[in-house]
């Protein structure tokens, strides 16, 4: 799985590695979307006033994942 992010005028692609999700408890049975979502939730943080998220220590904004 990737994750898309934007960041200085330009898309990156980025591979999900166990370091990155060191820590996070990912229930047995959950697919790709389920995990797109437990990313979201545990590396971003929602900006309510302007509508997207941001990656936490990070200038990127998170745009979405693609399963493969």
């Amino acid at each position: 799985m990737e994750i898309i992010l934007f960041e200085n005028n330009l898309y990156h692609l980025i591979q999900i590695t166990k370091d990155m999700l060191e820590g996070i408890i990912i229930p047995k049975g959950s697919d790709c979307f389920d995990l797109c979502d437990i990313v979201r939730e545990n590396l971003t943080i929602y900006n309510d006033s302007k509508n997207y998220y941001k990656m936490i220590g990070h200038d990127s904004y998170f745009i979405g994942c693609i399963c493969r």
